[in-house]
């Protein structure tokens, strides 16, 4: 309470507005005075029901193994609304539809021993996935209504491996290729060409991740093993989404007349963020009796910048010259620089009787590197009046320096 007697359930952004009933979190007890305990804001429930059944079949052969799996998933969702927010007062409160979602898929995998050193295997699966339950609805804090055009995500993922185990080497390499369709991503924030805050949905996300890995351990005698690993991959978007906006807090309209503006984004041929597409590690292992000590050199390249969807807009370009310098500053999605950390660690076990006791320490980061960024961002705010990409700059995250884990662990 910050010291006050009482809280008013306003929305702080509305209390200009025409419509007085607008800036009411719950209009059926607009002025009540809040007192500690009271709920405010909002106030609702996801009810969410979920059946699954799956089959897998198993076989073993000389030279063959494989497995063959199927399932199927009835997903029930709908929200409970116990407040009236006055914006969406008339969905806001009680029980919504229910979402209902079957889906289904299949699995298959092969394993081909050429000799006992030698295998080859492949892996195949389709699947349809429910959306989550935070991309159902508009606005699921305050309004029961469902998100247009919904569909379930479909997943194609396959997957090819050599594997080789001699004594002086052991290796996997693999090529792997998966596809996402009608993937669905909702956002709430300020939209600086509708003054103010709002719900956003991009439906029909399709998105391609293809790449190459490759790992081995090699020992060197009997106390010391080289570990490698690495991958290389491409993950792109591969259509043009489409957006919808609606008006989030405070009013129930983006412009009169509009509740609702659909448009689409041209994503395709753009880089996925979230993880680096190039990752590599070397490291020497020794291990002796019951001691292990670990160092990695790892290295992260190809991270790029998770994009702001309306900046790759007509509204966001305007009429600017193709190849401008103006336009490349709007849709050129960052590529950070390639990182490198340097990491150790210890650990060690003593036999007590029938118990067990160890400790272990890992050192993360031994160059204590400050200026490691680890993702980056678009803005989702832009500055449509001069259609400068260069008004809300890109925000960067940063790892930490050095960091210790340290563990005991003891069984009985």
């Amino acid at each position: 309470m910050l010291g006050g007697e009482y809280w008013l359930s306003k929305d702080k952004y509305a209390d200009t507005l025409a419509d007085p009933m607008l800036q009411y979190y719950d209009i059926d007890n607009a002025e009540a005075h809040l007192v500690e305990g009271d709920k405010c804001g909002y106030d609702y429930a996801l009810n969410i029901f979920r059946e699954n059944l799956w089959v897998t079949l198993l076989g073993e052969y000389e030279h063959l193994r494989f497995h063959i799996g199927l399932n199927g998933t009835m997903s029930e969702l709908w929200r409970t609304g116990f407040m009236r927010y006055g914006a969406y007062r008339d969905e806001a409160a009680g029980n919504s539809e229910m979402f209902l979602s079957p889906n289904y898929g299949a699995k298959a995998g092969i394993a081909y021993k050429i000799d006992k050193h030698n295998t080859l295997e492949i892996n195949g699966q389709w699947q349809t996935v429910a959306p989550v339950a935070a991309n159902v609805f508009v606005n699921a804090l305050y309004s029961n209504r469902f998100i247009n055009n919904l569909k379930s995500e479909k997943d194609l993922a396959a997957d090819f491996s050599y594997v080789m185990n001699y004594k002086f080497m052991r290796m996997r390499a693999s090529f792997y290729f998966i596809n996402f369709q009608d993937v669905t991503e909702h956002y709430n924030f300020y939209h600086d060409l509708y003054g103010g805050f709002v719900n956003y949905t991009l439906t029909g996300v399709n998105k391609q991740n293809i790449g190459v890995e490759l790992g081995m351990e090699i020992p060197i005698g009997k106390m010391f093993t080289i570990i490698m690993a690495g991958n290389w991959g491409d993950f792109v978007y591969t259509n043009r989404p489409t957006a919808s906006i609606t008006a989030n807090n405070g009013y129930s309209e983006l412009t009169p007349g509009c509740k609702e503006v659909v448009h689409t984004i041209y994503w395709q041929n753009y880089h996925v963020a979230g993880t680096p597409q190039i990752a590599a590690t070397a490291g020497l292992k020794f291990k002796h009796k019951d001691w292990e000590v670990k160092v990695n050199a790892n290295y992260f390249d190809k991270i790029y910048a998770a994009l702001n969807s309306e900046r790759y807009t007509p509204d966001a370009r305007g009429y600017l010259d193709e190849g401008s310098d103006q336009l490349n500053a709007i849709i050129g999605q960052e590529r950070l620089k390639g990182q490198f950390t340097l990491d150790a660690s210890i650990s060690k076990s003593w036999k007590i009787k029938k118990h067990t006791l160890g400790f272990s320490l890992k050192v993360i980061n031994i160059t204590n590197n400050k200026n490691l960024v680890t993702s980056v961002n678009e803005q989702h705010r832009f500055n449509y009046m001069n259609h400068d990409g260069t008004s809300f700059p890109n925000k960067y995250y940063y790892a930490l320096g050095t960091t210790f884990n340290f563990g005991l662990n003891y069984s009985f």
